[in-house]
């Protein structure tokens, strides 16, 4: 799957796109629990649809100036890249970018509604959409949603299901936008 990712008002293609499972790991790896992994893989693919090379800088240009997976604000965390010993461009690693976004969180849950809205209208519902797609991709699937019995019964596989769903969903919301 290729992502459009815009940056200075130019398109560009995003390949690879990192699935969720492997967002999961490397949030993991950067060191968040993992209930706080599943929550930041679903605002990962919100921010960043899974794109390790995203880059917004604003609207207006200059607004804000977000890297990475996590899209990493370095305008509005001035001294974090100083902090981590990295450059804004470090942010397009994975590995970096979950090291900054473990940074922001800092063990309070109270800052993933500060850094990334996950409580704020529009974004809350952003964020949630992609919680079953992330369930999913982890074989959780008893916390994907309740699929109509005519689905079941069919034969398609649940996670497909949801993942169709999910991204179709997240498509059409990034084309709204």
């Amino acid at each position: 799957m290729a992502v459009i990712v815009f940056g200075s008002g130019l398109g560009a293609i995003c390949s690879p796109v990192l699935p969720p499972a492997q967002i999961y790991n490397i949030a993991l790896s950067a060191g968040f629990p993992p209930d706080v992994a599943v929550t930041m893989t679903a605002i990962a693919l919100r921010e960043s649809s899974g794109c390790p090379n995203a880059h917004n800088p604003g609207n207006p240009i200059g607004a804000e100036d977000s890297y990475g997976l996590w899209q990493i604000n370095v305008l509005g965390n001035p001294g974090l890249t100083s902090a981590l010993g990295i450059t804004k461009e470090d942010l397009f690693d994975p590995n970096v970018n979950a090291a900054a976004a473990y940074r922001l969180w800092g063990g309070n849950p109270r800052n993933l509604e500060i850094a990334w809205y996950i409580n704020r209208p529009g974004y809350k519902e952003r964020y949630e959409q992609f919680l079953p797609v992330v369930y999913a991709a982890l074989g959780q699937q008893e916390q994907a949603p309740d699929l109509p019995p005519q689905i079941v019964e069919a034969g398609f596989s649940p996670t497909l299901v949801v993942l169709g769903l999910s991204s179709l969903v997240a498509l059409l919301l990034f084309l709204k936008d």
